[in-house]
């Protein structure tokens, strides 16, 4: 056999090389391939080999600081299409079964299907028997997925606080909002595998991603006392028809919101709604922009969104501010002739009084007597440098970083330079300037508290759904203000305006408290209105220990009152008192050490045993903070016959252990579906009877019940 010659040698190691760098040029892309892009194909296989739906995770309850449910997910189903799994010959099939049970028009789901990718929504949030009826027709290409509502106990109820989500279950302004990342939870998936062509395979593998719902958030809103605050500003509305009014309840000593209402507020389930009949006949002829510009109007938080010129509840702060500075002492005297002298200014500053002038008055004389003519007095001693200074400090013109959505800085001016006379004169009396109510109530606040300016809050804490505390808040100092001392003074005088001045109308019985009212012109075309007023109040309270500072504002009355005194003075006044009862603070106007025996209510209404007690001369607390007038009163403490001091309160202990109480919702028009799902979700011992919508219900809406209530629903 002839052995090669070395030219075919050379030809076969040529190949051999050629072969071999083949080989390694291969090896190196799988290699690439494998290594380095090998996640991001598996991807990509994945995805062309699958289809995902997205599975919801329960967004988080919101409670009050006594655990009462205020925003909670419903258990709903949403269809789901794949579009390349529904083959061709079985479109049509599809589209009609799917428009017979959902209601929906055969056109607009076939080009919904035709038009998709791989996951179409095709309705959100059905009914229980279309879902029924859905997963009994088993359609190729249609998955029903657990879904989750968000839905409110209580509509209205707090809307501004807590605020909406969107149809995605995207927080939409207050808690829903900045907490949305917390309430969220991490979506989940139902993956199932398919072939090149999208069709699902027979045996292909079907997983599901189990998501990890939200977290739950605990305000530090009180539901009983958010109550007397949207109570005292519907008062408001009813009597004084004003652009808007407004209330906020603070804990000085923490800078917790106890309560916050604005009016007319909106329905959190139906957020979209218009109340003003005005508007709502002009509706269908308004562009889409202006009735976008209305839902923005109708959720905006007046009290953290808006600014205005405070009147004389700011002239407390100017106050405090010349005692820090020692410019001023408890005993200095003022003289008012009516007008302001000192300054320059090209129109007369007078003091409101101007036609009759208070003359010589003591410091907390001018404060009962609001004397405008004495703040630009104290303002020229205490200089524009100092004004400014102590303006900003306060925490003016900056947002006070309440934990909630769109706070507003308010307006003051850029430096002490831009302050002119005109301008000085203004500010000393609250106007000038432009401040939030929360910026106001957390400044005053620090006069009711020993001079630290607290950090205002509403969320309480964070936890996961067995309860474990993932985030607490506590009571942050952004700064001292001012000393004790100086804070004492200017409390004590706020007291002495309460007690002595316009006629007893600030005085609150059996409470010593501290208070000012404010009335601020309105600025209209650049100008300040003899028209239009701002009136507002401001109360400490008790004087002693403050528990709870009240701030109220009534905008534009056009009842034909319109100071401070006559607009958000009352509803000020009903909502200390009513809130110091719940508070369980003891009044002051009995005497020390009289006695009164304790009668026996056990079995009697509430409204009976209020009655008996109050003849007594003793007041009363609940085990409950919600309650109806109506319920038995199952024990009591003190027992009766004790002896106890009069005006001491008397624990009332009403039927039935109450885990938890409900307002009953309304279900007026809701199918059966909606109204098994509401009472299911608020923990409701319920039957049902009959078919269609609610017909009648039992008990009637907004009545206070149990878990333990028998409800009754009837449908037709």
């Amino acid at each position: 056999m002839a052995l090669p010659s070395r030219e075919s040698k050379a030809r076969i190691m040529i190949v051999s090389i050629f072969m071999s760098f083949l080989v390694l040029v291969l090896l190196v892309r799988v290699g690439y391939l494998q290594i380095v892009r090998g996640d991001e194909l598996g991807k990509e296989a994945l995805n062309q080999w699958s289809r995902g739906i997205p599975i919801s995770p329960e967004r988080g309850t919101i409670y009050d600081s006594n655990g009462v449910k205020l925003a909670l997910s419903l258990k709903r189903d949403t269809v789901w299409a794949r579009p390349k799994d529904i083959d061709e010959s079985k479109l049509e099939k599809t589209v009609s079964t799917l428009s017979e049970i959902l209601e929906m028009d055969k056109k607009t789901l076939e080009d919904m299907i035709k038009k998709g990718g791989q996951n179409v929504k095709i309705k959100q949030w059905i009914e229980k028997d279309q879902s029924e009826k859905l997963k009994k027709a088993s359609l190729p290409g249609i998955d029903i997925v657990e879904d989750n509502k968000r839905y409110y106990p209580k509509g209205d109820f707090a809307s501004y606080v807590i605020g909406h989500t969107n149809i995605d279950q995207v927080g939409q302004y207050g808690i829903e909002s900045i907490m949305n990342s917390e309430l969220t939870g991490t979506e989940g998936k139902l993956i199932k595998i398919a072939d090149g062509k999208g069709n699902q395979l027979p045996y292909g593998e079907e997983r599901i991603y189990e998501p990890k719902d939200g977290y739950d958030v605990k305000l530090t809103i009180d539901s009983e006392i958010q109550k007397i605050a949207e109570a005292a500003v519907k008062r408001a509305i009813e009597e004084h028809k004003p652009k808007n009014a407004s209330a906020i309840v603070m804990d000085p000593k923490t800078g917790y919101i106890l309560a916050m209402a604005s009016g007319p507020g909106y329905d959190l389930n139906n957020p979209r709604e218009v109340k003003d009949e005005a508007i709502k006949s002009n509706w269908d002829s308004m562009t889409d922009e202006e009735k976008q510009n209305v839902w923005f109007d109708m959720w905006r938080n007046y009290n953290i969104n808006d600014a205005y010129e405070p009147g004389s509840t700011f002239k407390t702060l100017v106050v405090a501010a010349a005692l820090e500075e020692n410019v001023i002492s408890t005993n200095s005297t003022f003289y008012c002739d009516g007008y302001a002298t000192g300054i320059e200014s090209s129109t007369p500053i007078r003091c409101w009084r101007y036609y009759n002038p208070h003359g010589h008055q003591t410091l907390s004389q001018g404060l009962q007597n609001s004397c405008n003519d004495m703040m630009v007095d104290i303002a020229l001693l205490l200089g524009r440098e100092k004004l400014y200074e102590y303006t900003k400090s306060f925490g003016f013109g900056a947002i006070t970083g309440i934990d909630l959505t769109g706070e507003s800085t308010g307006i003051i001016p850029p430096s002490a330079e831009g302050i002119k006379d005109a301008t000085l004169a203004n500010i000393s009396f609250g106007q000038g300037v432009a401040v939030t109510p929360i910026q106001l109530i957390t400044a005053i606040s620090s006069i009711a508290n020993g001079g630290d300016l607290m950090k205002p809050k509403v969320v309480a804490e964070v936890t996961d759904k067995d309860g474990k505390v993932v985030s607490k808040s506590e009571p942050e100092v952004v700064k001292k203000v001012m000393s004790e001392e100086t804070a004492k003074e200017v409390l004590s005088m706020m007291g002495d305006t309460a007690r002595d001045s316009y006629a007893g109308k600030l005085d609150v019985p059996g409470y010593e408290v501290g208070a000012k009212t404010g009335t601020a012109q309105k600025i209209v075309d650049g100008a300040y209105s003899n028209e239009k007023h701002i009136g507002s109040f401001v109360g400490i309270a008790p004087l002693e220990d403050p528990k709870i500072i009240v701030l109220t504002i009534v905008d534009e009355s056009t009842s034909g009152k319109y100071f401070g005194i006559d607009t958000a003075g009352p509803i000020g006044e009903e909502m200390l008192v009513n809130t110091l009862k719940y508070l369980g603070v003891k009044r002051n106007d009995v005497e020390e050490g009289a006695g009164a025996e304790v009668p026996d209510v056990k079995g009697k209404t509430l409204a009976e045993a209020v009655k008996l007690l109050e003849e007594a001369g003793l007041d009363y607390t609940t085990d409950s903070y919600y309650m109806d007038q109506g319920d038995p009163v199952v024990d009591q403490y003190p027992e009766p016959g004790s002896s106890v001091e009069y005006g001491s309160f008397v624990k009332l202990y009403l039927d039935g252990v109450r885990t938890e109480n409900i307002e009953m919702p309304d279900l007026a028009g809701k199918t059966k579906q909606e109204a098994e799902e509401e009472l299911k979700a608020l923990g409701l011992k319920y039957s049902l009877s009959g078919d269609g919508n609610v017909k009648s219900q039992e008990p009637s809406p907004g009545t206070v019940i149990d878990n333990e209530t028998p409800v009754k629903v009837s449908f037709e």
